[in-house]
């Protein structure tokens, strides 16, 4: 049979013909249906595993006219040979996502295709959607029993930190015996140390344990629902502002870290250029300013390099950078107080996009902590002009100076931010950068001449 047309290609895929279709892929390969499907899409589809072979060297990755490729049409489906053909094209296109960031793995997880999920569930397990979701949490929201236990089965090596979200989006949905299942599973599997972060003995059988955690998402289920509204809320405003941020969480194997940096990198771009200390953790403040019930988590997870990439982004700073409210709430008990490699924290990334829900939350947890040049959290507010959450950090940071010496004071000076002014400079107008020049300096070389004076003036005092 010759193949020379789109009609008489597409008839060789459908009946069959492998020699045909090996003679013509050169000249025909990706070719298109008139809703921009391939040859590999419909060998896929039928479930033809040696033409899936043969074509997805060739055609792999392309996208029919919503968007989807090969792999995800399979994951969405029940063709025969569903499992095997979802683990012949993964290797090639496990990574792509849809517009809105759903991969292949999570259309399976949503539509409750556990053959697919069972073969997908070691690429992109951790990956996020652009509303914050992961596989494991849509599963979960859409009642999925059999994938719930999948994507939490030991085969991802370590405890599924999305487990806490998942167990919100089942409550919320009234899937009470997947959150029932999840409640279990992170009471008898939230990783606990034999040395507390604090340097104590800590007895960790203790905290391994807590009947009650299904019974306190029920008790607070309209909070629950108040979050995941907001949540939503939110997210379609957000969505345009993410274009590449569909891997935040990271697979647990470390041979999975170098191929996701690419999709890391937009989300670590975040706008500062400065670069990262290692944390300079408060735990005596930071076990002070959160309720009892959630000391043993902190203790026991605290500072634990969970997500990290080469960029060590976590998941609570993507969802700072968002302003995910829920996300932030499912996580900050488990990774606050951590830096990526500019040194910043969830906090600093919050006040550089104004979340100000965001900055509350973070404030009392992650204060008095500098990035790579020495920059603070309230640095980075008053250079924004920003007097609430000066406000709220100046009794923890003012008298702070970074590498340079530069203060909070000289960020605000410098930006005419004359209500952040009012509020620091009884407290730093008689700091000097390593250069020594003053808070009023910095006015005036922002063309802030008044200011300038008056801080002069109080300087003088």
């Amino acid at each position: 049979m010759t193949v020379s047309t789109p009609q008489s290609w597409f008839n060789s895929v459908q009946s069959r013909d492998y020699e045909a279709v090996v003679a013509a892929l050169p000249t025909m390969k990706l070719t298109r249906t008139r809703n921009e499907e391939t040859a590999l899409m419909w060998a896929a589809k039928a479930g033809d595993l040696e033409l899936v072979h043969l074509l997805a060297p060739a055609e792999n990755s392309a996208q029919n006219a919503d968007h989807y490729t090969a792999l995800m049409l399979v994951a969405l489906s029940n063709p025969p040979n569903q499992r095997e053909v979802c683990l012949a094209l993964a290797p090639f296109e496990g990574r792509n996502v849809l517009p809105d960031g759903r991969t292949a793995l999570m259309l399976a997880a949503e539509a409750g295709c556990s053959e697919a999920v069972e073969a997908l569930m070691t690429v992109s397990r951790y990956a996020f959607d652009k509303k914050g979701r992961t596989a494991l949490t849509l599963a979960a929201e859409n009642g999925h029993q059999k994938c719930v236990e999948l994507l939490t089965s030991p085969v991802h090596g370590g405890y599924c930190y999305d487990a806490r979200m998942a167990i919100v989006a089942a409550a919320e949905q009234n899937h009470m015996s997947i959150a029932q299942y999840l409640a279990e599973y992170i009471t008898g599997h939230q990783p606990a140390t034999a040395e507390s972060q604090l340097g104590e003995s800590v007895d960790a059988s203790q905290y391994t344990s807590d009947p009650n955690l299904l019974g306190d998402v029920q008790a607070d289920f309209a909070e629950v629902r108040q979050l995941v509204k907001l949540y939503s809320a939110e997210t379609a405003a957000k969505d345009l502002a993410l274009t590449n941020i569909s891997s935040l969480l990271l697979e647990a194997d470390a041979a999975e870290v170098e191929s996701l940096n690419a999709s890391l990198h937009e989300g670590s771009r975040l706008a500062s250029s400065r670069p990262s200390v290692e944390p300079g953790a408060r735990y005596d403040a930071l076990l002070q300013n959160v309720p009892p019930a959630y000391h043993s988590v902190l203790i026991t997870t605290s500072l634990t390099r969970m997500y990290d990439s080469d960029d060590s982004m976590t998941a609570l700073m993507g969802a700072a950078y968002l302003g995910h409210i829920a996300v932030v709430e499912a996580l900050i008990n488990t990774e606050c107080l951590r830096q990526n490699i500019k040194g910043q924290t969830a906090l600093m990334i919050a006040i550089e996009y104004e979340h100000r829900r965001v900055i509350e939350m973070l404030a009392p947890l992650e204060y008095g902590v500098q990035d790579k040049e020495g920059w603070t959290a309230l640095m980075l507010a008053a250079q924004k002009g920003d007097v609430s959450t000066v406000a709220l950090l100046v009794g923890r940071e003012a008298g702070i100076q970074a590498n340079d010496g530069w203060s909070a004071l000289m960020a605000a000076a410098y930006g005419g931010h004359l209500e952040v002014v009012r509020i620091l400079a009884p407290l730093e107008a008689k700091l000097r950068d390593y250069a020594g020049y003053t808070a009023a300096y910095y006015a005036e070389k922002g063309g802030h001449h008044e200011l300038a004076r008056s801080l002069r003036n109080l300087d003088s005092l």
